[in-house]
């Protein structure tokens, strides 16, 4: 794998349902495959997208005061490179309705391992294959509850 794209073309291909409960997942991976491979572009964010409003009232929460465990969210991808990107495609932010641009990789972190509000979708065992065949590092993500 070289490219962003390469990550993002096994991502979607390879591992099922990867936007349906592993999307952070997707996110966080792809921004650790870059870090690895010296490949940041400065501009990285991990983005929250919202459509309902108790998630993005609980994670403004904890941003604002450091307190609570950040949750799972309508969808979440990475801004890189001037684009905001997830496994499948260059993703459309304007339909969500409440959006969190996050600095922290340990927000990201603790919101993926806060596994209860995920949709159920998405294996978590792949998590292993993943770090496995990106040789990233995956190690800190919880793969039970």
């Amino acid at each position: 794998m070289e490219t962003v794209e390469d990550i993002r073309n096994f991502l979607s291909n390879d591992i099922h349902n990867i936007n349906c409960g592993g999307c952070g997942i997707a996110a966080l991976t792809i921004y650790r495959w870059l870090k690895k491979n010296n490949q940041l572009k400065g501009d990285e964010k991990f983005v929250f997208l919202y459509n309902g409003e108790s998630s993005f009232l609980n994670n403004s929460e904890v941003l604002k005061n450091n307190k609570g465990i950040p949750m799972a969210c309508s969808h979440i991808c990475l801004y890189s490179n001037g684009k905001y990107i997830d496994s499948n495609s260059i993703v459309s932010i304007n339909k969500y309705k409440w959006v969190h641009h996050i600095d922290s990789e340990i927000f990201l972190l603790d919101a993926i391992n806060n596994i209860d509000p995920w949709a159920t979708w998405f294996n978590r065992c792949q998590v292993c294959e993943i770090a496995k065949k990106l040789n990233v590092n995956l190690s800190d993500i919880k793969i039970e509850a």
